[in-house]
């Protein structure tokens, strides 16, 4: 049978690929997106993970088949090929050349090539593997190209022919080898034998046709791992990225909706760990903005109810005085002069009352209360003659609303001295302890003043309804005949801080 006389057909591979469509873009009247984050993640690492696969398989299948054409072009494939010459050239003397058993010796070979345990190829058993079904074959031929054996594991490259017989002509020639792509071909005469001639052919596929003829088998296990990989990331993400997600839009919620004392409270030290501290830092502030601004609308609305009162009663009642003060001087006295001084009397007293609301209403100065203080009482001990002794030392630690009333307790102590007791000193002490401060007033004055009682201006309920507006706060008076002592106690829940 003639080497060349059959001709081999071939199969063309041919493939199809099907191009997704684009996800369109949906007009959703600018709702939301109905998928949720988890299931964006998984599907972003699956389309992430599985050509990743794919690629490192392909580096991997490429670097294989590199070093396996190395190895078939080195001097040890070379040895091989002549040692397994020499061997069937002393099989076939020692059969008197009858051929018997010489196609098995060549299949026998080609096995040999392909096991994990061979000398050469052993270390590429895997890559041969996943070549196609036979890549290698052995043939023994004669000078003329007839065919006398073959290992009956593939067919014979027609890319050859031409090759093979040009080198027939040349029969003193030893092992010659030929490489046409990934295709290989040795060709040695045995030994002591002229006319035959050991012809061994490996036939490769290249690694992107046979990454892609192996598709149909590895691409689902491709597609499963990515799959397994893209499900244990999502898991993942939701367990440290989607669920602490979900706890801050939770404590959103709750801020839009006036609860500010909300917390993320994620203790972790990442990224969304520092987020979410700074966030919680949100509701303090925003809470200190709100009382911020909520203390200049009050101060602006007191400065207008101040300015009202002076420019509307108060000027009124001083009017109103001035016309009693006229009509008494023009009259007897009689019965309804003394009614007119009562009245002359009481529109004072309102006068009076008036300065005081006004004073309330007024805006705090830009001046620290201890200096505030000091200069109002200062003031009124150079008008009243009364010596005063003074312990402000913890003036400046009192918040803005305290000192507020605190101003107000004062001055209307004062007033009540100067008034009702016939003091010649008094002592004014404001001390702080850890979370409480204590304000004390004591006169050596007569004594006699009781809670309750209606004297001038507005009287001791007045201290009592300024301590309890303040937190915690409370008013204890004490009058004997050795003076009046009036203690003011109030307490504050967070660190003072200077009042300026």
């Amino acid at each position: 049978m003639d080497l060349f006389s059959s001709s081999a057909s071939r199969r063309t591979l041919h493939i199809v690929t099907e191009h997704a469509p684009g996800l369109p873009c949906c007009d959703n009247g600018g709702m939301r997106p109905s998928i949720g984050l988890l299931p964006k993640l998984a599907l972003f690492f699956l389309a992430l993970a599985l050509p990743a696969l794919l690629a490192m398989d392909f580096v991997r299948a490429s670097l294989e088949f590199r070093s396996l054409t190395a190895t078939l072009e080195s001097d040890a494939m070379r040895s091989e090929v002549q040692r397994e010459q020499a061997a069937l050239a002393r099989h076939l003397v020692e059969r008197e050349l009858s051929g018997l058993g010489t196609a098995r010796d060549l299949e026998r070979w080609v096995l040999q090539l392909a096991r994990r345990t061979h000398a050469v190829l052993g270390e590429h058993a895997l890559t041969l593997a996943e070549q196609r079904n036979e890549p290698i074959r052995a043939f023994l031929v004669d000078s003329r190209g007839t065919l006398v054996a073959e290992s009956n594991t593939g067919r014979f490259e027609p890319e050859f022919k031409d090759w093979l017989i040009k080198q027939m002509d040349d029969p003193g020639a030893n092992l010659r080898a030929h490489r046409i792509d990934e295709r290989f071909i040795w060709l040695v005469p045995l030994q002591g034998i002229s006319d035959r001639h050991l012809v061994l052919q490996v036939v490769l596929d290249t690694p992107a046709h046979n990454f892609l003829g192996r598709a149909r088998i590895e691409w689902p296990i491709m597609l499963l791992d990515g799959l397994l990989f893209a499900l244990a990331s999502a898991f993942f993400l939701r367990a440290w990225v989607t669920a602490r997600l979900a706890r801050m839009r939770s404590a959103a919620a709750g801020w839009r909706a006036g609860d500010l004392k909300t917390r993320i409270a994620d203790t972790s030290g990442d990224e969304i760990g520092a987020i979410s501290a700074e966030l919680d830092r949100v509701p303090d502030a925003l809470e200190a903005l709100m009382k911020a601004q909520g203390a200049l609308a009050g101060a602006d609305e007191r400065a207008r109810l101040a300015r009202d009162l002076h420019d509307t009663v108060k000027q009124k009642t001083f009017g109103l005085s001035m016309q009693l003060a006229a009509l008494e001087a023009s009259m007897p006295r009689d019965h309804r002069a003394d009614a007119l001084a009562d009245c002359r009397t009481l529109v004072a007293d309102i006068q009076r009352s008036l300065v005081e609301i006004i004073d309330d209403l007024k805006p705090l100065p830009a001046h620290p209360l201890s200096v505030r203080l000091q200069n109002d009482i200062e003031d009124w001990s150079r008008r009243s003659g009364i010596a005063v002794s003074l312990d402000l030392a913890a003036a400046d630690l009192v918040t803005t609303e305290p000192a507020m009333h605190i101003e107000a307790i004062v001055s209307e102590a004062l007033a009540n001295v100067q008034r009702h007791s016939g003091a010649r000193r008094v002592n004014i002490q404001l001390t702080h302890d850890q979370s409480r401060f204590t304000l004390r007033i004591e006169d050596n004055g007569s004594g006699g003043a009781k809670p309750g009682s209606t004297g001038s201006g507005r009287g001791l309920d007045h201290l009592a309804s300024r301590a309890q507006d303040m937190p915690s706060g409370s008013c204890h008076i004490d009058s004997d005949e050795r003076g009046t002592r009036i203690v003011i106690r109030w307490f504050t829940s967070q660190s003072p801080t200077s009042t300026s």
